[in-house]
This record gives C-alpha cells, sequence and structure tokens, in this order.
C-alpha cells in the first residue's frame, strides 16, 4: 500500500509539472470541430438537429441515423479565400455503428518572402499554405430498447503554418427520446481536454465545454411532410467570449476592449439564453427539404437557410447559405452516395429514402433514422 501510495504522488507531481507548461487558449484544435455538412449548416449549426454523417465531427450520434453505409463530400467556401474539404463514411452494424471523416481546411495561394528579402512589386512567384488536416474516428450505440443513445469520437490534428504541430481531442455525446416526437441531446466537448504541441515545443490546451439541445418534429399531413425544429444552448461551462457586439467591435482598437456578450449560465442565464440557436427543416414525402436557422438571438443578421434534395435511394444533395452580419457570406455544397446495405437490419417501406414510399408513418420515428 506504501508502495503505491508513493507510485501515486510521484505520477501527480509529473502531471502538475507538465501542466504548468501547457498555456490555456480559446479554440484549440478548433478546426476538429468546424460545420462541413450543408445540412447542419443551414440550420445555424444545430447539432441536435442534424442526421448527416458529415456532421460525426460534432455529433457522432448521427451515426445512429443512417441504417446503411453513406459515403459523404463537403465542400465549403469560407472566410478571405479559405476553403473545407470534408469526407465520411459510416459503417453501420446492428445496435451501433462506427464511422471515420477526413478534412482539410486552410487557405492556399499566400504571397510570402524569406525573411530579409524585399516583397515583390510584380506578381510574386514565392506562394505558401496555411493547412489544417483533420482525421476523426466515432462510434455511437443505442441502449433501453433505442430509448438512450451513446456516441463519442475522437479527433486527430495535423497542423502545418509557419511551424507545424500536432494535436488531439475528443467529444462524448447522449441522446434521451422522450417518445418518437421529442428528444433531447448533451454534449461534451474535450472531455479530456484539447491539446496541441508545436513543434517549437510550445504546448496549448482548451478546457472541456457542454452543451445541450432539444429536437422536437411532427407529421404536418396538410404540408405532406415532416416539420422538426431544434434548439442549441450556448456553451454552459465557460463564457462564449467569441460572441461581440461586432458594431463595437468594428471601431475599437483591440479585441479586448470589446463589450462581450454571451455569459455563462450561472452568471447570467438571461444572456446565456439570448446566445442560443434555432433551427427549423420541412421535409417532404417526395424526398425535397427545406431548412432555416437563427446562429443568436443577439444579432438576427447571421442567419441561414437551405435544401435538400433525395435524387434517388442512393444519392442525396444538399445546399447551405450562410448570413454574416461582418464577414462574408458562406456557401456550403454536401453530396452523399449510398455504399451498400446493411443486412444486420429490416429495411421497411416507411423509411425516408424509399422513393416507392407514398406517405409518412405515423409514428415520428423518421425523425432518427433515414
Amino acid at each position: 500500500m506504501f508502495k503505491l501510495l508513493i507510485n501515486i504522488s510521484v505520477f501527480c507531481v509529473l502531471l502538475s509539472n507538465y501542466s504548468f507548461a501547457l498555456q490555456r487558449v480559446v479554440g484549440a484544435n478548433s478546426s476538429s470541430n468546424l460545420v462541413g455538412s450543408a445540412e447542419l449548416a443551414a440550420m445555424a449549426n444545430n447539432d441536435a438537429l442534424t442526421k448527416d454523417i458529415l456532421s460525426l465531427n460534432r455529433n457522432p450520434l448521427v451515426l445512429l441515423s443512417a441504417k446503411d453505409s453513406w459515403l459523404g463530400m463537403g465542400h465549403n467556401a469560407l472566410f478571405e479565400g479559405s476553403h473545407l474539404h470534408l469526407l465520411a463514411e459510416n459503417i453501420p452494424l446492428k445496435e451501433q455503428s462506427f464511422g471515420f471523416s477526413v478534412a482539410r481546411f486552410g487557405t492556399d495561394g499566400i504571397i510570402w518572402s524569406p525573411e530579409g528579402e524585399e516583397i515583390p512589386v510584380t506578381m510574386p512567384t514565392k506562394t505558401m499554405s496555411a493547412v489544417d488536416w483533420n482525421m476523426t474516428l466515432a462510434w455511437a450505440r443505442t441502449f433501453c430498447d433505442e430509448k438512450l443513445d451513446v456516441g463519442a469520437n475522437v479527433h486527430l490534428l495535423w497542423r502545418n503554418l509557419d511551424q507545424s504541430g500536432l494535436g488531439f481531442s475528443g467529444d462524448l455525446a447522449a441522446r434521451w427520446k422522450f417518445n418518437d416526437d421529442l428528444a433531447i441531446l448533451a454534449q461534451l466537448q474535450n472531455f479530456f481536454s484539447s491539446l496541441t504541441v508545436w513543434r517549437s515545443g510550445y504546448k496549448e490546451f482548451s478546457p472541456p465545454e457542454a452543451k445541450i439541445g432539444l429536437v422536437w418534429g411532427k407529421n404536418i399531413s396538410y404540408l405532406y411532410g415532416n416539420l422538426r425544429l431544434g434548439w442549441q444552448s450556448a456553451d454552459i461551462l465557460h463564457r462564449r467570449n467569441q460572441e461581440y457586439y461586432w458594431s463595437d467591435y468594428l471601431v475599437l482598437d483591440s479585441l479586448a476592449q470589446a463589450p462581450q456578450s454571451g455569459k455563462t449560465l450561472w452568471n447570467s442565464p438571461l444572456s446565456w439564453i439570448k446566445a442560443s440557436a434555432l433551427g427549423a427543416e420541412l421535409q417532404w414525402k417526395w424526398g425535397g427539404s427545406i431548412r432555416l436557422g437563427l446562429m443568436s438571438f443577439e444579432s438576427i443578421e447571421a442567419w441561414s437557410l437551405g435544401m435538400g434534395m433525395q435524387i434517388s435511394s442512393k444519392m442525396k444533395l444538399d445546399y447551405a447559405y450562410q448570413n454574416h452580419p461582418v464577414l462574408n457570406n458562406l456557401h456550403r455544397v454536401s453530396l452523399a452516395l449510398k455504399l451498400w446495405e446493411n443486412p444486420k437490419v429490416e429495411h421497411d417501406e416507411d423509411t425516408v429514402l424509399d422513393d416507392e414510399r407514398e406517405e409518412f408513418p405515423e409514428s415520428g420515428r423518421v425523425f432518427w433514422e433515414d
């Protein structure tokens, strides 16, 4: 017993020394959680609503929404010439599912010149790229007669800026279905902290963060389809320091002087609620969908919209437009192809992806499965 206590003490000392060498930052490895799904972006990044496998880097429970294996591809034109390209695939089993995704986020064609040389006046010949490569491994399983869904993912990141770096993080998610129409989602991001190690030896990390979400859906017969509504909370554990009043920030000399909103639930419940997001989707029985979203009640200019089309039983196409009050507007396109059907599950006629289906079933089960 004494030897065990000695070992534990030594381990704690080493761990404390290592932790002091880390620099706490906001958003370490944040590109691992970037939105690459047009479906998700159109609904204001509402993780509780999405069923697209391109969202498995944010919510691993999307793996349970597909009975069959799908290959998703996403192209996202972001701010100032930056792009996000994402590829994802799910491997479904009977009560659980696995998936992985690979993403490239970065900017190409950045002009540079070696230190000590003058910047050329004519057309530059030397350019560089600032790139993040992300790989995500995800798992999800259903429990309690399909009432409880649990999932986890792990992110690995390789960054190549002015110097290279490695990073890793992981997320947990759980969803409880009260009935076929209503469910609550809980997410814990960076559950073992998000760590980045640079080539210079500099280390930084971001602490865990939590969110919750609600989703409600109903078959609307006079609209010939399903209506789904979702609410996504702001961060619970820490203040959302990325929330600023844009009009004030633009005339300030530094970001630190900007009045900050989006406080934690404990300090200002009203401000926390105002920083939450809303999303909606109307899905018609013929395969089309229209989606709307509001990123925050504090900034009604940050809205999004999109549409989706079930081209065939083996192909889906989605588009999203996101309006931003200051930065460039965003356009996203996603394509999904069915690779193979899962022989371990039954394929009934009441499936959203079945071309021969004439009407939606009375059960809200379509809100959780494609």
